[in-house]
């Protein structure tokens, strides 16, 4: 049913790694799977690991994609908080299959991206990614920073026909702050790559913005199930 959703028969992957099935935490849990256009989270696999790590969340989408080649379908976008074991797992699947007729586009969640300090996930770094957090660490005040996450959520609005007004926003907002922008916040967000921003204009209609679905489902998960502890091992 995943690949019926839209003609060219491509789904948007979602990534995530969780906490808390494990004393000490001991282990973490890798999942991956996709949203529907009702934004239900469908579970497509698993993967136990000590951390995150390129290799787990490598193996976990590779399953992904021979399942969804055995169907005749394929993986456009996969949507991430961040991480940069994430983000090379993507690179070396695309790596690997340099001739498949589409290629895997990282996608931010603009969820983690947006998320305000001292609240869930609003820290600063991997999967707890916040970029309010960030910029106040950087010692840009609260005030500064709520104008600039303001501009970058209604940039992020901008629909992709009007590729133009997406580009001069993002010069006309460095120009206006550039002085609480520093590199690595115009290389890894204000790069012109709409995608970087995520947001509901980054993809295809009716896909997810998030991993929010995906959480919830790992939320649930360490409720229901506890790992061994190696110590008893």
């Amino acid at each position: 049913a995943a690949v019926k959703m839209y003609p060219d028969g491509t789904v948007q992957l979602e990534i995530d790694f969780f906490r808390g099935c494990a004393e000490r935490d001991e282990w973490q849990v890798g999942q991956i799977g996709f949203s529907d256009f009702n934004h239900s989270y469908f579970l497509i696999g698993m993967d136990i690991c000590r951390s995150e790590n390129n290799i787990s969340a490598g193996r976990l989408l590779d399953r992904a994609l021979e399942m969804l080649n055995e169907v005749d379908g394929d993986c456009d976008y996969v949507l991430v908080d961040g991480g940069p074991a994430l983000n090379l797992a993507i690179d070396n699947a695309n790596k690997s299959r340099a001739t498949a007729r589409v290629k895997i586009k990282k996608r931010a969640c603009h969820t983690h991206m947006n998320r305000l300090p001292n609240t869930r996930g609003g820290g600063k770094r991997g999967g707890n990614g916040s970029l309010p957090r960030y910029l106040l660490d950087q010692g840009v005040d609260r005030k500064t920073m709520r104008k600039i996450v303001a501009c970058i959520f209604m940039i992020s609005w901008i629909p992709p026909s009007d590729e133009e007004s997406f580009i001069v926003a993002l010069e006309l907002l460095i120009q206006k702050f550039g002085n609480s922008l520093n590199d690595h916040v115009r290389q890894k967000y204000l790069n012109g790559d709409r995608l970087s921003l995520g947001g509901h204009m980054a993809g295809k209609p009716g896909q997810v913005a998030s991993t929010n679905g995906m959480e919830r489902f790992g939320g649930w998960t360490k409720t229901s199930v506890t790992l061994p502890s190696l110590s008893n091992n």
